[in-house]
């Protein structure tokens, strides 16, 4: 690589380091800042960039762990901390000292600001709701445990429906904290087990062994949000894992076209009418009108009025 390309990048680096020291002072004192939030994933997304194309990789591979953390605020699924803020300094330090001589930099000083880093960033993750990721890897836990039981008893129509539960939970997770895939993913097996369930329809023989490889499935896309920044970059390993969930739906929609409904109807239930008031400067997958009904639509018919339409007919 010639010299006068990574001292070029040197160069745009330092600017770089500056916007990212400005960009944490303002979080210090305004950690929900989003706009800075943005900034100090915008810094790590170029740095990890220019890195790359001088073949700076310690720098690249480094900066990369950093957006990625980064990615959890800027999508509102963790918050700016005192900690994240110490140990995002620390990498800052670190970066400019790698920038400078990569040799100075030793690889157990940046493991250890990255595991700070994960750590503190985890501790922001918790909720009261109970939403969040260390819940959804006991969800998933008992989810593989339950299905290995009902394996044994597929009879057992209490065990299947916390299996239904445990989907249902994963599926409401996925959807409050933005992962899209997940939801997806989860969602086409969440309906039709709660269908079986709620129908009282006759279980496949097959269906419990498919659900076993789901579960393991959901366990894999959880660590991959947990620690973005351990997956593998190789192609083989990429096109392997973007497979899978095709797979196990094909093989869903197998079972579900060998499935006989017979006309079963859902028991009935009650009218409802639900009110709910919607922060329009909130942000996410339940921030709009429509997206609640489109959940709720997933239980049974759901019919939309505005608070001015029920009034009118009072």
């Amino acid at each position: 690589m010639d010299a006068s390309l990574k001292d070029l990048f040197r160069e745009g680096a330092s600017e770089y380091l500056l916007e990212l020291e400005e960009a944490l002072l303002h979080l210090s004192e305004n950690p929900d800042d989003s706009k800075e939030i943005d900034r100090v994933f915008r810094v790590m997304h170029s740095l990890k960039g220019s890195a790359a194309m001088v073949e700076l990789d310690r720098v690249a591979s480094f900066a990369h762990a950093l957006e990625s953390e980064f990615d959890f605020m800027r999508r509102g699924l963790a918050k700016v901390s005192r900690a994240v803020i110490k140990q995002t300094l620390m990498a800052h330090d670190a970066l400019k000292d790698m920038i400078h001589d990569d040799s100075e930099v030793a690889e157990s000083c940046i493991k250890k600001i990255l595991e700070k880093l994960q750590k503190a960033r985890m501790e922001t993750m918790a909720d009261d709701s109970g939403f969040c990721i260390d819940h959804a890897f006991v969800r998933t836990d008992q989810l593989i445990a339950d299905i290995a039981a009902f394996s044994d008893d597929i009879g057992n129509r209490n065990l299947f429906a916390k299996i239904s539960q445990h989907l249902a939970w994963l599926y409401i997770f996925a959807m409050r904290n933005s992962n899209e895939s997940i939801a997806e993913f989860v969602g086409n097996f969440d309906c039709f087990v709660r269908q079986l369930v709620l129908k009282h329809l006759p279980v496949d023989k097959d269906l419990p062994g498919l659900l076993a490889g789901v579960a393991v499935e959901i366990r894999k896309m959880l660590s991959e949000i947990l620690r973005p920044e351990e997956q593998s970059f190789d192609p083989d390993f990429i096109m392997a894992a973007m497979q899978r969930p095709l797979d196990l739906k094909a093989q869903l929609e197998t079972i579900m076209a060998g499935t006989s409904y017979n006309d079963a109807a859902l028991p009935a239930i009650d009218e409802y009418i639900v009110t709910l008031t919607l922060d329009k400067s909130g942000v996410g997958p339940f921030s709009s009108g429509a997206a609640v009904i489109s959940l709720l639509a997933r239980f049974g018919e759901v019919s939309a009025f505005t608070a001015e339409e029920i009034e009118d007919d009072k």
